[in-house]
């Protein structure tokens, strides 16, 4: 989009350029008036619960859900595409590391056309309240709605969207109990309470579990390999939503705010694996490990022995003490006569990764809260080094840490155990 700045510098642009900016101004001016964004349908969604509006409350928090999730879908999709695309340089030489920062220039430019050409329909051009932002991406959404759900008589629901709330924040005391109550009622039946925020990978998983239990390898084979395949790819989807807008509560130069927004992202795509790994409140410390696990038994039984070692082989990247796995392979690798099977690719380039991530948040942790510590000393004043403040982030992290809800005062008075 054009401003009106950019009139004043290229007074030479043509009429029909003009004519096609003011009608896009005129367009956007026009749905600006009439297209709500999702944090106004959430702030509006919990003003009906306060008011007791039970079915409008329904309604603006569904929709807000919604579309939240399209424009991170929108953002996800746009920021992968961008990340995968090869960038022509406009220079062969990389001096003083141009090469960087032109790609970081170019992903910027195609990310912003992605948006425009495949998304029009959601909303970018309006900057989201940051702490509806919060509320929604902390799921706070459905602790509000599961209440309106059960006022306007839809029990089940209730029970999904409160138990959706409670895998997200298992201590709550409200959900806990409102969920036990649910599942005292007769219009509730427990086995169709269900995550609304469950990935696909995870239902994969599940087909595969049962085919398992039916003893259908080629079906165990097929789900779990396309759970694999979604367990990436959500995980990937997560760390590029990392890479959103980040206060930094002061005013670093050039090179400190490049440093202290990289481990803002950092820390977050290191919590990705965390967050994916908990399954309708259960938390699956070995999701990944199931997976190999599941796939070489079911390779094995099928008599696929090569794709069963390096199941093995993928098994032991995650266990490598495994007892039962090690015997596996040994058994596996006795039945062939050619050279050991290496592991799965992807297995091997996300634990390399997440290994590197770790050894480089510790050496940030370590290397610049020693040298603040060193610096605070020599002065003996913090005030004195504020100059030599580096990555705030780490530490405190009190640039990161969410704010309290607006709302929660009243929910531990008034949104007590129902009925």
């Amino acid at each position: 989009m054009f401003s009106w700045y950019e009139f004043i510098f290229f007074p030479n642009i043509s009429k029909e350029v003009l004519f096609f900016v003011l009608l896009s101004l005129l367009r956007w001016s026009a749905s600006e008036e009439v297209e709500e964004t999702y944090d106004e349908l959430y702030r509006r969604g919990v003003e009906n619960y306060l008011d007791e509006n039970w079915s409008e409350c329904i309604v603006d928090l569904e929709a807000a859900l919604a579309k939240h999730k399209r424009v991170l879908t929108a953002i996800a999709d746009c920021r992968m595409q961008c990340a995968n695309k090869e960038y022509d340089y406009l220079n062969r030489q990389n001096i003083e590391d141009l090469h960087f920062y032109e790609k970081m220039i170019r992903k910027t430019l195609c990310f912003m056309k992605c948006k425009r050409l495949n998304y029009e329909d959601v909303k970018f051009n309006k900057a989201p309240d940051g702490k509806s932002l919060r509320d929604i991406e902390n799921l706070e959404p459905y602790l509000y709605i599961q209440n309106c759900y059960y006022k306007d008589n839809n029990p089940q629901k209730a029970a999904s969207a409160v138990f959706t709330y409670l895998v997200r924040h298992p201590d709550n005391f409200v959900a806990k109990n409102n969920l036990k109550y649910y599942l005292t009622l007769p219009r509730v039946n427990p086995r169709e309470v269900t995550n609304y925020e469950t990935e696909e990978f995870y239902s994969l998983y599940l087909n595969a579990v049962n085919s398992y239990g039916g003893e259908d390898w080629d079906q165990v084979i097929a789900y779990m390999e396309e759970a694999i395949h979604s367990y990436f790819a959500a995980d990937e989807r997560c760390r590029v939503l990392c890479e959103s807008s980040f206060d930094q509560g002061w005013l670093p130069d050039f090179t400190a705010s490049v440093s202290n927004h990289f481990t803002y992202c950092l820390q977050c795509k290191q919590g990705c694996s965390e967050k994916l790994k908990t399954l309708d409140g259960v938390k699956g410390d070995e999701l990944l490990g199931d997976f190999y696990n599941y796939l070489q038994m079911a390779y094995y039984k099928a008599k696929k022995d090569p794709e069963a070692l390096r199941s093995v082989a993928s098994y032991l990247l995650i266990y490598p003490t495994d007892e039962e796995m090690l015997h596996n392979k040994v058994l596996y690798s006795n039945r062939r006569d050619d050279a050991p099977i290496e592991p799965r690719p992807e297995i091997v380039y996300y634990l390399s990764r997440n290994a590197y991530e770790k050894k480089l948040l510790k050496f940030i942790h370590d290397e610049f809260n020693a040298e603040i510590a060193a610096s605070r000393k020599l002065a003996n004043s913090f005030d004195a080094v504020k100059d030599n403040e580096v990555l705030p982030a780490i530490g405190v992290n009190k640039t990161i840490k969410l704010d309290n809800n607006p709302f929660q005062k009243y929910i531990s008075k008034n949104a007590e155990t129902v009925p």
